[in-house]
């Protein structure tokens, strides 16, 4: 693994992916043996995420390569993994965006235990919403980090959509019809998770990346929306074969 110095944003916010998802693989692992239902191959969407637009306002995104033995782990379907640059000022955030058939697997991404096992001092989340430009709300968590050796903030703004449903709450697919294998391989019975990242190297200027994140993110999640699935089915009915 490339070793990066601490202070440089993009590399460590890079390497921090790789080893979050190395430590929730081990979770998922976990899972899978007591469930005794193997994922089986990747379910492949009918366009894969990596066909979100790469200009996205006054933003343009390069993929950041990860390496396949994080994406095995991970344990997602697809994925993709972006930084977009905003060319009017030169500010920068990171997409995540992970979409998997089998829910259950997904319950070990949460960046408020994630983030902090990794260094990261957790400082505050909060519940907020995400206004698109047609007046409607998408909900989502704000976590604000710092980083413990230099102070520098860290704002990670997530969200899932589950079966079509924008949701904050990753108990909404927590309970026993969403640990059920997805044995008819149904591409609508989903959970897909969100996380845009934006950083500074000044401490205490989270207002700034808070800015940035959420206008990238008005500005992204009806692209997203459009890769998804359209549920076929109920929330109340269960794809398990």
């Amino acid at each position: 693994m490339p070793r990066y110095p601490r202070r440089s944003y993009p590399g460590s916010v890079l390497v921090l992916w790789i080893v979050i998802l190395i430590a929730v693989g081990s979770v998922r692992r976990l899972v899978d043996s007591v469930l005794a239902a193997p994922a089986g191959e990747p379910l492949a969407l009918d366009v894969p995420l990596s066909g979100l637009p790469r200009d996205l306002g006054s933003w343009t995104g390069i993929d950041v390569p990860v390496d396949k033995r994080v994406i095995k782990v991970a344990g997602t379907d697809d994925h993709v993994y972006r930084r977009y640059m905003d060319e009017s000022n030169g500010a920068s955030v990171y997409l995540y965006a992970g979409y998997t058939s089998r829910p259950v697997s997904m319950l070990g991404h949460r960046p408020d235990i994630c983030y902090p096992a990794n260094g990261w001092i957790l400082r505050s989340s909060r519940e907020e919403s995400v206004v698109l430009s047609n007046g409607s709300r998408v909900p989502c968590l704000i976590h604000q980090f710092e980083e413990g050796e230099s102070g520098a903030p860290l704002v990670v703004l997530n969200y899932y959509v589950l079966q079509g449903r924008h949701t904050a709450e990753w108990s909404d697919f927590w309970g026993p019809k969403w640990r059920r294998p997805n044995l008819s391989r149904d591409p609508s019975y989903y959970v897909a998770q969100v996380q845009i990242v934006g950083g500074a190297l000044i401490p205490g200027m989270y207002a700034r990346a808070e800015a940035n994140v959420r206008e990238f993110a008005a500005l992204a999640v009806p692209q997203i929306d459009c890769l998804l699935p359209k549920p076929a089915q109920t929330d109340t009915q269960v794809a398990g074969g």
